[in-house]
């Protein structure tokens, strides 16, 4: 039987109209299930934004945001071989880290396994 695949992506945030939060909070992934039908599972989650905004007790603002592009790569017969996640995080406008994740699919675990950053 043929392996059928979705992906789809997540938000979630703690932002309410009426609550008085000390801080904002927001993140995104990237989720891909696959499998047969009756047996789809989880094969991926990468998280693409995340972002955080809070007073610190010294009375500043911090801010931190992280945000992923994926890139996604086929073999010779059109199947989703590789993805790969070109990440960057910053605090306050200011860039701390950058870097890159592959994320390789393993057919006989019929999964991905991360294969570098």
């Amino acid at each position: 039987m043929k392996t059928r695949a979705a992906s789809f992506f997540v938000y979630q945030d703690n932002e309410e109209p009426s609550a008085h939060l000390p801080g904002t909070f927001a993140e995104e992934r990237f989720v891909a299930i696959a499998g047969t039908p009756g047996r789809l599972r989880k094969v991926l989650s990468i998280t693409t934004m995340r972002q955080s905004h809070y007073r610190a007790d010294s009375g500043g603002d911090i801010k931190y945001v992280y945000r992923a592009r994926l890139s996604f790569m086929r073999d010779a017969s059109g199947r989703l071989s590789t993805i790969a996640s070109y990440s960057h995080e910053t605090l306050n406008g200011k860039l701390t880290g950058s870097w890159v994740e592959q994320y390789k699919w393993n057919p006989v675990r019929r999964g991905f396994d991360i294969v570098g950053r």
